[in-house]
Formats: structure tokens, C-alpha cells, sequence
């Protein structure tokens, strides 16, 4: 008999990405009010008759289909999942798939697999997939040094670096490249 925290362990992984990177909302919300970063990755795009067009390859070999998340005015009960029911895994990754319509600024794609497909539960990228770092209008000096110094020590290919600036626009940053 499994308990509960098996089956929790076994339940899809998501990993949540967002095909903007000027929204001021997302700065204020996701970075910190302005002070942390964005990675900027690129992606595989083709035509298919599959439910996603996008996708990510991982150093282990997996593709990762990226979901476009599903913009809904309100759930019943969100965060409920029936783990005794054989359908989980499908609850689990349909809900991982939605989220309220409050958050439709967000323009979110998902990645959303199956644990027991990466070691140790990691998500690796490859490195030339890594495009570009936006640091944030009130990023410290010593966090962006600290990013900075990252960079040059684990990568060898040119990440390109950008800066967020804020303007009087309530709804978007300005995204200049460092110089």
C-alpha cells in the first residue's frame, strides 16, 4: 500500500516558463519587485498535429513538449487531487496545464514530465540553449557580479546580457542590451 507521500512522489513535475520577458507584473511578482534575473532559452518550433509546437531537448535525451497554459475564469477546487484514483497522473498533468485568468499576463508555456524520466529529478538544459540573462532595474551589484562570475566560470558559449528598465508604461519594461 503506497501512502501518500509515494504517490505525491510519483505525481508529473512542471517546470514553468513564460514567452514575455517585458511584462512589469512579472518583474514585480517573479523577480523579486525588479532585483533578480530572467533567463532567456530558445526552443524548437515545428508543425505537428500534437496538442504542443514547441519543445525543449534535455541533456539526457528527453524532449520536453512545452504546454501552453490554459487561461480559466476560476476553478472548483484547484489544488485538488484524488490520489487514490488511477487517473492522477492525468488530473495531475491537466491541472498543471491550467491556471486562473488573473495570470493571463503571464503568457506561460509549461514543461510538464514524468519524474521517474530524469536522474535525480533535474531538468538539464543544454548550455547553448542558455540565449541570454535580462538582469533586473534593482538587481544589487553584488547578485549581478554574482550572476556575472557564474557565467564566465560554467559556460563557454556567449550568453548575450541584457538590462530591464522601467519606464512610465504600467504594463512593460524596456529590454536594452548590456553594453
Amino acid at each position: 500500500m503506497y501512502t501518500y507521500y509515494q504517490k505525491v512522489k510519483k505525481l508529473p513535475r512542471v517546470c514553468c516558463f513564460s514567452k514575455t520577458c517585458n511584462s512589469r507584473k512579472m518583474w514585480e511578482k517573479h523577480a523579486d519587485n525588479h532585483q533578480g534575473i530572467c533567463l532567456c532559452f530558445q526552443y524548437t518550433e515545428e508543425t505537428n498535429a500534437r496538442d504542443y509546437n514547441k519543445h525543449i531537448f534535455t541533456q539526457q535525451g528527453v524532449i520536453c513538449p512545452l504546454y501552453e497554459v490554459i487561461y480559466v475564469p476560476s476553478f472548483n477546487d484547484p489544488d485538488a487531487i484524488d490520489m487514490s484514483n488511477s487517473y492522477r497522473h492525468t488530473q495531475a498533468s491537466e491541472r498543471g496545464r491550467t491556471k486562473k485568468i488573473d495570470y493571463i499576463f503571464e503568457e506561460e508555456c509549461r514543461i510538464i514530465y514524468s519524474r521517474d524520466v530524469l536522474e535525480n529529478d533535474i531538468l538539464n538544459y543544454f548550455e547553448s540553449d542558455l540565449k541570454g540573462i535580462i538582469f533586473g532595474s534593482r538587481i544589487t551589484r553584488k547578485n549581478a557580479e554574482l550572476v556575472y562570475k557564474t557565467i564566465q566560470k560554467n559556460y563557454e558559449t556567449t550568453i548575450e546580457l541584457y538590462k530591464s528598465i522601467e519606464t512610465s508604461d504600467r504594463d512593460t519594461v524596456k529590454i536594452e542590451k548590456n553594453t
